[in-house]
């Protein structure tokens, strides 16, 4: 049986060994190592040394962890990146394990999407950046779990990330700041609006940098929604709309 080692036991991590640990031999490090399950607990040289790797970490931390992984990876480990982004992702990777297999994914997904198990979950896998044989070992894998696997290139990732990613989760943190919250009146639109409030109130502020300051397409997004929100409410308080 194949090994999988992850760096890292945030919400990803914790899912990635939870939904792996009966398909593969997975082995975790982390440095807050007390809240890994003993099952599958190991030092940072077995997880480097393991079949495949997954950094389970924010994209700040790469320029860290990834010359350490540099100096222990076993010859033919494949890097498994999971990253939001990806551009950004794999240019830290490339530099610091130029001779390492990589396969460059995004599961988009997460712990508060996975209730009902992996069917029909989306994986974005990179192909343009990654390695073709471990490619087609890992979507293989993807699809042998009922996963709908997406292949494009890194740039075309993110170029609609800003949008589905940045754009969205930006939204959100600015309603979740303005402490947007239930009221007695209610619409459905209103309901999905608290939604998504919701959901951004688990979001790590990890995870909301790498996907607003990694994503190379994101302060465009951004900024043409603020010019639209000005524009919009520049006409409402200077004309008679009524």
């Amino acid at each position: 049986m194949k090994t999988i080692g992850i760096i890292g036991y945030g919400d990803f991590g914790k899912l990635m060994a939870e939904q792996l640990q009966n398909k593969l031999i997975v082995r975790v490090y982390s440095r807050t190592s007390s809240n890994v399950p003993e099952s599958v607990r190991a030092t940072f040289e077995e997880v480097c040394a393991c079949d495949y790797l997954v950094p389970t970490i924010p994209l700040g931390a790469y320029e860290t962890i990834l010359p350490d992984v540099a100096k222990r990876i076993k010859l033919g480990t494949v890097l498994i990146d999971i990253c939001s982004v990806k551009v950004r992702a794999v240019e830290l990777i490339k530099k610091h394990l130029p001779e390492s297999p990589l396969v460059a994914t995004h599961p988009l997904f997460g712990p508060q999407t996975i209730q009902n198990g992996l069917q029909d979950l989306t994986l974005v896998v990179c192909d343009d950046v990654s390695n073709t044989n471990s490619t087609d070992d890992v979507v293989d894998f993807a699809n042998s779990q009922g996963l709908h696997v997406i292949k494009m290139s890194a740039e075309e990732h993110d170029r609609q990330m800003a949008q589905v990613h940045a754009l969205t989760f930006f939204v959100a943190r600015t309603l979740l700041n303005m402490n947007v919250s239930a009221v007695s009146l209610k619409t459905p639109s209103f309901e999905k609006l608290l939604s998504l409030i919701e959901l951004e109130r688990s979001h790590s502020q990890e995870l909301f940098d790498t996907i607003q300051a990694g994503n190379p397409f994101a302060s465009e997004v951004r900024q043409a929604f603020l010019a639209e929100a000005v524009k919009l409410a520049t006409h409402l308080d200077t004309e008679d709309t009524l």
